[in-house]
């Protein structure tokens, strides 16, 4: 895609997802929702994190893709996140698929604000550097044979900071929705701060992106 097609291209906050169309060896066009890893407005630059897993169309095309390839994006991306401007702190709780939204997220907090993540990766090597304005604790998970099975574990065991803050989640659907289950009516949370997104589904080929675990909600929904 040239640059210049993205002169009036939209973002919606730090962590917004959009649509990615690549063209495959068979000529058959499909899509996959992706994470605005950043954007530069003025350079009409949009950088996209690929992770390399199990085959797949997208996989296939960020293995074999090559400056001047040509593929096509939404019109602009869906809201992401911003916490409000009275919190204190966030927690983040994301496994791979969502690490590209958990640092775009962090390096938009200001100077100040308490940030704790709990990022689970397949190994070690798959760590990233989060930098941020603001004060943060990333734990690094390695994930075991069943993935999200760490991450619920430690979500779980969460030791909540004083103070007015959010905790935005992303990750498998069904761990997604153990977490903020346990947040809301364990934990007797408001579901104004819990924000809970599904980026992949066990079993499932393109999960929806519009999961966000809604049916579930706590007692505190002020």
């Amino acid at each position: 895609m040239a640059e210049n097609d993205l002169q009036d291209w939209e973002v919606t906050g730090p962590g917004g997802h959009f649509k990615v169309f690549m063209l495959q060896d068979d000529g058959e066009q499909v899509a996959r929702t992706y994470t605005v890893r950043s954007f530069d407005q003025e350079q009409s630059r949009l950088t996209i994190d690929f992770a390399i897993h199990a085959d797949g169309p997208a996989t296939r095309f960020a293995s074999s893709a090559k400056p001047g390839d040509q593929f096509e994006v939404s019109a602009g991306s869906r809201p992401g996140f911003q916490p409000r401007p009275e919190s204190e702190w966030t927690i983040l709780i994301a496994d791979q698929s969502a690490l590209p939204a958990l640092c775009a997220i962090v390096e938009t907090l200001p100077a100040g604000h308490e940030v704790h993540a709990l990022i689970e990766v397949p190994s070690l090597k798959e760590t990233v550097s989060v930098t941020s304005p603001a004060t943060v604790e990333p734990q690094w998970i390695v994930e075991s044979e069943e993935p999200c099975a760490r991450l619920v574990d430690a979500a779980l065991g969460l030791e909540l900071p004083d103070g007015d803050g959010e905790i935005w989640v992303g990750c498998e659907a069904g761990a997604m929705r153990s977490i903020r289950r346990h947040l809301l009516l364990e934990r007797g949370l408001s579901s104004r701060d819990v924000y809970t997104r599904a980026y992949w589904k066990r079993g499932a080929v393109a999960h929806t992106d519009h999961d966000m675990g809604e049916e579930i909600v706590g007692a505190n929904n002020d």
